[in-house]
């Protein structure tokens, strides 16, 4: 049936319908600030059970639904389809096609007029629209073209300027670096020309003077005390020498630089060092060698408390390998900065720089040994 203003038939239909389960919830709000009251708030969800179909909305339904009742079979609310106008069927309609008419009037002798009408194809209508759309992608691509021609010369000078700006960048930093390493060379020059050699004659001075001038024991106590000290400055500015020019050091000046350094910072301390370096290392490797060495005696002097160090530095096919022990109290690996070995730390960086690795065993004194690959 469809929808009817008949109230006794609406109910009627309500009823053979039967009814619905739903399930309701109810939420109770505070009227004011019910943000700020959030424990006045209550959701209670619960069953209600209702008609399918209400009376009052039988009598309110459309004119295009219906309600199907059959036996055995739960009731069906349908919509009728009216095929005029349904869009989902006007959609699927193709339109005919159009035939532009010629209307022509004819007068005949006796005055009367006829029509004459002509029929023909739109062929050479769509004909003249492929030609014009021919022509305006053309003009629109030659448009392109054209632009694209006119901007070749802008982008090609603005890639010849970005490139010359990096050229001069790359060139400037190539100077500084080169001015860098000059100054450095020449510091280096004039500190072991200059200073060095002064500081060495006068402790050579000092040293040769007569055993049996007279001199009271505070003197001479005080003129070895000094002579000790120029000795002391000349090592460091050795030292220093080898920071500012590394490309002295070299495979054979490397292990007579670490034992010389290893004498004047363990005074007290019995120092052998055996350099065997069967294969040749970069002034690089030879320099980060150095400063290991120097870094690992400086810790063996400040903190070890030894009594003898070896160092031992040799190479072979597998890599290049510094070798420091001491008979001291012994460390642990991995070494706490606090107490003053972040210069290891430092030491075990480099190392991996350059695809090596530095490891601390402790025991009986101190092993610090640095593996670096051949090459």
């Amino acid at each position: 049936m469809f929808g009817t203003g008949d109230l006794e038939l609406a109910q009627e239909l309500e009823k053979r319908l039967g009814d619905a389960t739903v399930n309701v919830i109810t939420q109770n709000r505070p009227r004011w600030f019910s943000w700020f009251n959030l424990s006045r708030q209550t959701d209670a969800e619960h069953p209600h059970r209702r008609p399918l179909l209400l009376a009052q909305e039988v009598l309110q339904m459309p004119a295009e639904e219906l309600i199907i009742l059959r036996p055995g079979m739960r009731p069906i609310r349908a919509h009728k389809i009216r095929w005029w106008g349904e869009q989902a069927i006007a959609d699927r309609q193709l339109a005919p096609p159009t035939i532009p008419t010629l209307l022509v009037e004819i007068a005949l002798d006796d005055g009367s007029t006829v029509a004459l009408e002509m029929y023909f194809s739109d062929a050479r209508v769509r004909e003249a629209e492929d030609e014009l759309s021919e022509r305006l992608v053309s003009f629109a691509l030659g448009t392109l073209f054209v632009l694209a021609v006119a901007q070749l010369p802008v982008s090609i000078w603005l890639v010849r300027r970005i490139s010359a700006a990096q050229h001069d960048r790359e060139r400037m930093l190539e100077t500084v670096l080169v001015s860098s390493e000059r100054e450095r060379r020449l510091l280096a020059r004039h500190l072991h020309d200059g200073l060095v050699q002064d500081l060495a004659g006068a402790a050579y001075v000092l040293e040769s003077r007569e055993p049996g001038d007279a001199m009271s024991a505070d003197t001479q106590r005080a003129m070895g005390l000094v002579t000790q000290t120029l000795h002391q400055a000349v090592g460091d500015l050795r030292d220093l020498l080898v920071d500012l020019h590394p490309d002295e050091l070299t495979s054979a000046t490397v292990g007579d630089l670490i034992a010389d350094f290893a004498v004047r910072a363990c005074p007290t301390q019995t120092v052998s060092v055996t350099a065997t370096l069967e294969r040749p290392v970069s002034s690089e490797v030879a320099a980060f060698l150095y400063r290991c060495a120097r870094e690992c005696v400086l810790n063996v002097a400040k903190h070890a408390h030894a009594g003898s160090i070896d160092i031992t530095l040799d190479s072979d096919a597998s890599g290049v390998r510094l070798v420091v022990r001491d008979d001291g109290v012994g460390v642990t690996d991995p070494l706490p900065p606090e107490k003053g070995h972040i210069g290891l730390a430092l030491v075990r960086e480099a190392a991996a720089d350059l695809g090596g690795s530095l490891q601390v065993r402790g025991g009986n004194g101190t092993t610090v040994t640095v593996t670096l690959p051949p090459g």
